[in-house]
């Protein structure tokens, strides 16, 4: 939950329509951050992944909310890569505004290929080293 952890940065803004009856962002539109962030690394760091031969599914995604997130507002998504394995690996992100983070989503992809999970691609799999969430403290 600390920014300096997290080496990729993804800034996201809140619309109106992100906002609930009680007033602040929704879980819809906050997943939707996570989203976005989570696309905008991965494509850095294999562009369209399609063309490398494989793709990503998610295999697991959760979500903690840990305080409001309001409207209006300038968000980032910091994101990391958390585990590495042999078809799949692990993504870290936390929500800032400024220096506070108001979520985090764990996520699990898995590498797949046309007749279905495959081994991580060595460039791949070093893309990702380069990624892994930094130690802080």
């Amino acid at each position: 939950m600390q920014r300096q952890v997290y080496p990729y940065f993804r800034r996201v803004i809140a619309r109106f329509s992100d906002m609930d009856s009680e007033g602040h962002l929704n879980n819809v539109a906050l997943a939707s951050f996570y989203e976005d962030g989570r696309v905008s690394f991965l494509r850095g760091l294999t562009g369209d992944e399609r063309r490398n031969g494989f793709r990503f599914v998610i295999a697991n995604l959760d979500i903690s909310y840990l305080a409001e997130a309001q409207y209006p507002g300038d968000y980032d998504v910091g994101l990391g890569v958390t585990k590495i394995g042999n078809t799949s690996f692990g993504l870290g992100g936390a929500l800032f505004i400024g220096g506070h983070c108001v979520g985090v989503c764990d996520t699990t992809q898995v590498v797949v290929g046309a007749p279905g999970p495959m081994p991580v691609p060595a460039t791949l799999r070093q893309a990702l080293e380069i990624k892994l969430l930094r130690r802080y403290g």
